[in-house]
């Protein structure tokens, strides 16, 4: 599903909230069954509104367990200086859910069509590639073996 998105929260590179323009809760919660939301206020020609935003995990990387702190904190202030530059805006496109019921999501750029992905592809020491399998469940890439501890 492609739609037009607002970025209210950023957590970390990886996660953010997001208003999703156009869908309604009862249509994301029949597609996709519950997901993490919340209910946020901001003026708008001086009135004041209400809107529902989404949890959201970009789709694509995964964050290695032991990173150069240095390029995550480079990462995350790329990031949120490109969104800062859109005015909050983005393209999403809406690929399922994970098992913390995020939606799974890849953002673009509205205007240049770039994914924000590449953004964190640009620090390996940082982030690997991520899968989304065809049930919409994220799974990693092959080789990948979990360190528990």
């Amino acid at each position: 599903m492609r739609c037009v998105g607002f970025v209210a929260n950023v957590y970390n590179s990886l996660n953010y909230d997001i208003d999703i323009l156009g869908v309604t809760k009862e249509t994301i919660f029949s597609k996709y069954g519950f997901i993490l939301h919340n209910t946020y206020t901001h003026k708008s020609n001086g009135k004041t509104e209400t809107g529902t935003s989404y949890r959201c995990r970009l789709s694509g990387v995964l964050k290695k367990h032991v990173i150069n702190q240095q390029s995550y904190n480079s990462s995350i202030r790329e990031i949120v200086m490109t969104i800062n530059r859109l005015n909050g805006w983005v393209i999403v496109y809406i690929h399922g859910v994970d098992k913390y019921q995020r939606l799974v999501v890849s953002l673009s750029d509205p205007i240049t069509s770039e994914p924000l992905v590449n953004i964190l592809k640009k620090s390996p020491d940082v982030y690997m590639p991520y899968i989304v399998n065809k049930s919409n469940r994220l799974s990693p890439p092959p080789g990948f073996e979990p360190r528990y501890g």
